[in-house]
């Protein structure tokens, strides 16, 4: 993905991880808009689909995202954008750079990029979640789990596994088993 800010590549971090956006892309078109008697040209920074349908997606700064000729802006494509099978939003740096959900999603992406194989994922989901306790304690500095790290990781990501990301991550983190992906016997 190309961005054109780290705010920007903070949004995509937080919808790569964003189970329920099955797809987005930067950049992905121009909106040709009236306002005020004139005619305007819009850049949306994202477009996501997700089982919902389809949203257009502003990433502005604080200060930004409160002006006049955005808020307007912002209003009107919300009306008009759902009449295109649209809908359109605004993502401050507030809701994308808040904590501890950014460092959550940091983490998750830097060590679960690699898909384990099913033997792992099914060995690691019987040593560690047969009895149908979670997981608990920071998972990275003990010994024992250090090489399934990143398995468990990539497992929050696909979602067999839950932690709550707006949480921080500590001793005290549980990670469960989804239950919609149990352990195989």
């Amino acid at each position: 993905m190309h961005w054109e800010s780290t705010l920007e590549r903070d949004a995509f971090m937080l919808m790569d991880i964003n189970r329920s956006i099955l797809k987005f892309h930067e950049q992905p078109a121009k909106i040709t808009y009236w306002l005020d008697g004139e005619k305007h040209a819009h850049y949306p920074d994202i477009l996501t689909t997700s089982h919902e349908g389809s949203c257009f997606v502003e990433i502005k700064e604080e200060k930004d995202a409160s002006k006049d000729e955005v808020s307007a802006r912002t209003q009107l494509l919300s009306e008009q954008l759902p009449m295109q099978g649209y809908s359109y939003l605004v993502f401050t740096e507030e809701e994308i750079r808040k904590n501890p959900n950014l460092e959550n999603v940091r983490r998750l992406l830097r060590y679960g990029r690699i898909k384990p194989d099913i033997q792992t994922i099914e060995r690691i989901k019987k040593d560690y979640f047969s009895s149908g306790e979670c997981l608990s304690g920071d998972i990275t500095s003990s010994a024992n789990c250090n090489s399934d790290y990143p398995v468990i990781c990539r497992m929050i990501i696909d979602g067999m596994l839950t932690k709550d990301i707006n949480q921080i991550w500590d001793a005290q983190t549980q990670i469960a088993l989804n239950y919609k992906f149990g352990v195989q016997s």
